[in-house]
């Protein structure tokens, strides 16, 4: 019994001097620390952008007084209500973000405390859109088109899958052939994807028309078969207070290479609901509203822009088809 006692306690000595033996890091050495995180749990490295949805919560004390989501402008600004002011956010860190906001509050909050969360960041998102699960995709690790297609589920049926196109910030637009990528993803054609990149697949139920004259917003549209003539104009913008609309022309090309012209009279259509003045759309159908003018010159007007228009709306064509 004597013999169990003593090990026991020898066991028990040894354990606590092995424990005081453990060396503890000098003074000269560094422990890893984590890396520092705002108020969101995010890591502080993040940058505000513009289009960035933030969470932000403003305390006084322990006490929350407010809380807003705001998404940031694209000049980096974030208006707040409870400052009555806009704030330059942009390109802060969010601890600097945290701060300027806690400054700022002084003048209004006793013992301010603010809070910034990224709910989402477009900068560094990229996004589907059209025929495809339409989804905003985070950009962690560099992302190609083809890669993203399969993620978000690949085209879905009806999609153009050789005509697909990624419209970047600059406004630059580049054409991506799936099936061709898809045979040899390791080639150029699938390139590597930009923050804020946006890749459209269109449908074959797609087609493309035109809409100028006396409208918002003149240019080339796409719509879907069975949209009508009043489903462009609202794509327009509508018309303006100078349009004629008693004189709308719908001009139609044919086969043989003959322009045929429609004309409808949209007064008549809302008038008297006749429907059938609003005519089914077709792929490369051009509308033009026209100003009001004096009876003597508005012949030779309308033919010119007319003729302005056809010519104009050829090369818009050619170029989208290209």
């Amino acid at each position: 019994m004597r013999c169990s006692r003593f090990s026991v306690w020898a066991i028990i000595a040894a354990v606590i001097w092995l424990a005081g033996a453990v060396p503890e890091p000098s003074s000269g050495q560094e422990t890893p620390s984590a890396p520092e995180l705002s108020g969101s749990g995010m890591v502080s490295t993040h940058v505000v952008n513009p289009l960035d949805k933030l969470l932000i919560v403003v305390y006084a004390g322990e006490i929350q007084t407010a809380e807003y989501q705001k998404v940031v402008q694209s000049d980096g600004s974030v208006y707040l209500p409870y400052l009555e002011r806009d704030v330059q956010l942009g390109g802060l860190l969010l601890p600097e973000a945290e701060r300027l906001l806690e400054e700022l509050s002084r003048a209004v909050v006793r013992e301010p405390r603010v809070v910034v969360t990224v709910l989402s960041s477009f900068a560094q998102s990229v996004f589907t859109y059209g025929r495809i699960a339409n989804r905003a995709v985070d950009l962690n690790t560099p992302l190609r088109v083809l890669q993203l297609i399969a993620q978000v589920g690949g085209p879905l049926e009806g999609a153009i899958q050789d005509s697909i196109r990624v419209i970047s910030n600059d406004g630059s637009v580049r054409l991506f052939d799936f099936r061709k990528a898809n045979r040899n993803p390791d080639s150029e054609e699938n390139f590597l994807l930009k923050a804020g990149d946006i890749v459209f697949v269109p449908t074959a139920d797609d087609f493309t028309v035109m809409v100028f004259g006396e409208v918002g917003n003149a240019g080339a549209y796409r719509m879907q078969y069975g949209d009508r003539l009043l489903d462009a104009l609202l794509k327009a913008g509508s018309w303006t207070s100078n349009a004629d609309v008693r004189k709308l022309r719908l001009l139609r090309p044919g086969k043989s290479g003959r322009v045929e012209t429609v004309q409808a009279d949209l007064k008549r259509l809302f008038d008297r609901g006749d429907y059938r003045i609003n005519h089914v759309l077709q792929d490369g159908d051009i509308l033009y509203i026209p100003a009001k003018g004096s009876p003597i010159l508005q012949p030779t007007y309308t033919f010119l822009s007319i003729l302005y228009m056809m010519i104009t709306g050829y090369a818009v064509v050619q170029s989208l088809n290209d």
